[in-house]
């Protein structure tokens, strides 16, 4: 009995550093954040918060790896599976950047994350679980080491365009911008230039048509 409960009280208190963090990137973004602020929220002390998360970019992770499952989860949830799997992937991709950049807060934290390394390193881990589903759904055979190498190259330029977007040396439109993103996994892949034009169009549509009001990035 003592054991479940020092267990749930764990749960709990990660629980309590995860929505602090949350509403001090959200309101004072990442770099105004540090971490005696985030425990002072959270009701901890600092030994106990490096106890759970060793640095902020651990919190970092565990935000996005959250949105990302919750982004996916309802999605499919939404979405019909005869759609097919790399159209589906474009709406996930598309939910995610419109929570991200309709958001001025939410955009905020993100520009600010773009630099770390850690970003890089969970992008690329959720584009090749994404890749090696789509090869094996669509029969595409690319060997392991082939999609590794597309989850990199499209993860660094990815990541790339970002920075210049958030920056604003890359003058694009927005709608532009986001229909480059979706459209690289299907490029990557092979899909014909009309097919990508079909599925930018119905991903836009099948976006439009699903509620995530609910999800959040951050609060």
């Amino acid at each position: 009995m003592i054991i479940i409960k020092r267990y749930k009280k764990g749960i709990e208190t990660r629980n309590n550093i995860i929505n602090a963090s949350k509403s001090l990137f959200y309101l004072q973004g990442l770099n105004s954040t540090t971490v005696q602020k985030i425990a002072d929220l959270a009701s901890v002390n600092l030994g106990l918060l490096s106890y759970y998360f060793k640095t902020k970019n651990n919190i970092i992770k565990i935000i996005f790896t959250d949105f990302f499952e919750k982004i996916y989860a309802s999605v499919d949830n939404q979405v019909s599976n005869d759609k097919g799997v790399i159209l589906i992937h474009m709406v996930k991709e598309r939910v995610i950047y419109d929570i991200i950049f309709k958001d001025s807060n939410n955009f905020r934290f993100f520009k600010e994350v773009l630099d770390k390394s850690i970003v890089l390193k969970l992008f690329e881990e959720r584009t090749y679980n994404n890749y090696t589903k789509i090869n094996n759904e669509r029969g595409f055979e690319a060997d392991d080491n082939l999609i590794k190498c597309y989850s990199s190259l499209e993860c660094g330029g990815r990541l790339n365009l970002l920075k210049n977007y958030v920056d604003e040396t890359l003058q694009v439109e927005y709608d532009d911008l986001i229909n480059i993103l979706v459209s690289c996994t299907p490029r990557l892949f092979g899909v014909d230039y009309s097919t990508i034009t079909k599925y930018l169009e119905s991903s836009l549509e099948i976006q439009n048509s699903i509620d995530y009001k609910k999800i959040k990035m951050l609060i």
